[in-house]
Formats: structure tokens, sequence, C-alpha cells
């Protein structure tokens, strides 16, 4: 049974088909309808200078596909800071470990010598399932209590307070 997909809905009956429907328009809507640019947190640009410059390797494993991340990277200014990357469509997505153990594996990075930082329970989650500590942001995606269920070594409140659990 085909099912009607437009850009205001999609209703999914819980087939397989249907997901790959509504990833397919998730895709479309993300990359060609949604023009506002992605919100980049206050000192963010800031903190990852501060990294850079002190000589930390920076990677992105992320729940966007390799265009939209592309896409933030352009619109921020904000990719020359990271050596290497990892999309959901190019491993599987959080919290499976894959994008984290294969950024590990190309940067030929021990697990007890990364950490993952991360605003979501399933990035703290990624990193736990990947054997790697994580640090928590509370100004993202999930609330210090949802953070709190994966034992992340801390959680901070701004992007500076990073440096301070380094």
């Amino acid at each position: 049974m085909d099912i009607p997909v437009s850009a205001s809905s999609i209703i999914c009956t819980g087939t397989e088909a249907c997901y790959i429907t509504m990833r397919a328009e998730f895709k479309t809507q993300y990359l060609h309808l949604d023009t506002t640019p992605t919100p980049i947190f206050d000192q963010a640009p800031q903190l990852l200078e501060s990294l850079s410059a002190k000589g930390y390797q920076l990677a992105v494993a992320t729940g966007k596909a390799r265009a939209g991340l592309l896409r933030v990277w352009e619109q921020s200014g904000l990719g020359h800071f990271f050596i290497a990357s990892r999309c959901a469509d190019e491993a599987q997505s959080k919290p499976h470990p894959e994008m984290i153990k294969s950024l590990l594996q190309e940067l030929d990075i021990q697990p007890e010598r990364a950490l993952m930082v991360g605003d979501s329970l399933l990035d703290l989650t990624m990193a736990a399932n990947a054997g790697i500590d994580s640090i928590g942001v509370t100004y993202g995606a999930h609330s210090e209590a949802v953070l709190q269920q994966a034992k992340p070594l801390a959680l901070i409140d701004s992007p500076q307070q990073l440096l301070l659990h380094l």
C-alpha cells in the first residue's frame, strides 16, 4: 500500500517501508525547506578556538546526514575546527557506538583518551556504549535530570565550563 507523503504530514503504519518513507521526507524537508540557520550555542566558537589552540583533536558524531552537517558548517564557518566526522547516513545512528568507534579507529585514539561532549541522552549513551567517557551539556536537548541517567563525568552549564574539566 502506498502512503501519501506531503510536506505537512506523514502517517506511519509501523512498517519498515513507512519508516523509510518518513526518513526520506524528513531529509527532504530538512535540506530543502528549512532555510533557517542552525543556532550555535553562545561561546561555542570561542571554545572551539581554545580547544584547537590547546591541540585537542575535535571530531563530530551526529544524527544529521552528511549534507546537513556540511550545511551547518557552511553556515557557521566552524567546520575547519574538526578533523573528522561521522553522520547518521554513514554509520548506525545513536546510541549505537559505531560512529564513535569508527572515529577512534580513523584517528588512532584509544577509548580511554577520548571524550564525548553531548547535549542529549543519545549522545551520552553512545559514548558509554563505545566505552568512552562523556560530559553532558545542560543547555541543549535534554535536562540535567535526563542526562544524569547516562552517568557522565560531569555536567556543564556553558561551553567555557568544559575547559575546567580537561
